[in-house]
């Protein structure tokens, strides 16, 4: 009875000094990779937010033309314009530094302005289809994480 008393006591002890080595990873690992992951999760949605600001600035770009072709309203272009430009300075105010564009959306939006505009021509057509497509992208922006919560 003495032997199964002494085996018990081992298997126990065994136990208890994993347990105890558990504590240590967690009490220094598991602070230090939750800290780093914290860290990642705060420059996510800042990342987000650069990528809508230089989605607006090209749609900026795309609509800040001539565009005598087209009949549309000068006055709510500028006013779209306009609009475009309070939001990309207020979200600049959510950014803390300034980082290189995202060259493939660069290339998205040269390749709708330039070969849409070439293929369809400069004409009305053209244009809506450019208008349709920014208007998808301007709802597609409106789904990301970071612009559906707060950003602190």
């Amino acid at each position: 009875m003495d032997k199964r008393l002494t085996r018990i006591y081992f298997v126990l002890l065994l136990c208890c000094q994993n347990l105890t080595l558990g504590c240590r990873w967690i009490n220094h690992k598991f602070k230090q990779y939750n800290a780093e992951c914290l860290d990642l999760l705060k420059e996510m949605p800042e990342k987000q937010i650069r990528f809508v600001i230089q989605a607006l600035e090209e749609i900026t770009q795309l609509f800040d033309k001539d565009m005598d072709s087209v009949s549309w309203d000068e006055d709510k272009i500028d006013t779209f314009l306009n609009v475009l430009g309070q939001q990309v300075s207020g979200l600049k105010s959510c950014v803390h530094r300034q980082v290189r564009k995202n060259n493939k959306l660069q290339l998205y939006f040269e390749r709708l302005r330039n070969h849409t505009l070439q293929l369809m021509g400069d004409n009305i057509q053209g244009w809506e289809f450019v208008q349709t497509q920014v208007m998808r992208h301007l709802r597609m922006l409106e789904s990301l994480p970071a612009v559906n919560s707060r950003v602190s």
